[in-house]
């Protein structure tokens, strides 16, 4: 489910409905970890996002000397916030730093991409000094030990509910779990809808990316 909030909400929901063995409500972010614990390959201690800002922080501080035209921004108080969010975009999507420095020697705006490879690279040097992991790192982890042998995931099926989208990691994980156990995803849908017909681009790619099948239920409205 989207949010901490949900699986309380979802928890309840089972809870009130009878008992409920065998399975956990999580958040993405917690089947992550889950899969990459089953894969006997359990995450370390996770950057809080108070620590992951300082990280960038630091690695910009530290970088501040060797950057082109990003120095000037760098340098400022909100440049570590922004760019956490460029980062979160980055790795959500699977890019690390030496793809960011490739793109750079071949596109235009090679120098700015030229500080982001150097900024991204600093910050996955510090974070490796602190001895910690950040959420994408756990979640490529999770997805390369599906990829590589599944086996240990066995037959557990995966319910997800309430999602309006999903990254690129996310595509992956449920795209490496589809080809190993049953995988279903509720999409609420409602004729004349705007907003809930949005989700039908995401029942798309479910399609086109995993093959996914659709089934519609109808539901009586009171």
């Amino acid at each position: 489910v989207p949010t901490v909030d949900d699986v309380f909400a979802f928890e309840r929901e089972l809870c009130a409905a009878g008992a409920a063995l065998g399975g956990a409500a999580m958040t993405f972010g917690a089947l992550f970890r889950t899969v990459a614990t089953a894969g006997g390959v359990p995450p370390g201690a996770e950057l809080s996002p108070a620590q992951r800002l300082r990280t960038v922080a630091v690695a910009a501080d530290a970088r501040l000397g060797r950057l082109g035209p990003l120095r000037r921004s760098a340098s400022r108080p909100g440049f570590a916030r922004a760019f956490v969010r460029l980062l979160d975009e980055l790795q959500a999507a699977g890019v690390d730093p030496a793809a960011v420095g490739a793109s750079a020697g071949t596109l235009e705006g090679s120098a700015y991409l030229g500080d982001i490879a150097t900024l991204f690279s600093a910050y996955a040097e510090v974070r490796e000094r602190t001895g910690r992991v950040d959420a994408h790192g756990i979640a490529r982890a999770a997805i390369e030990l599906l990829r590589r042998d599944g086996s240990f995931w066995g037959e557990r099926p995966v319910f997800l509910y309430g999602l309006d989208d999903l990254t690129p990691n996310q595509f992956d994980l449920v795209a490496a779990l589809a080809a190993l156990t049953e995988v279903t995803v509720a999409l609420p849908f409602e004729e004349g809808n705007a907003a809930l017909a949005a989700r039908s681009r995401l029942l798309g790619e479910l399609r086109e990316r995993i093959g996914a099948v659709e089934e519609v239920t109808t539901e009586a409205q009171p």
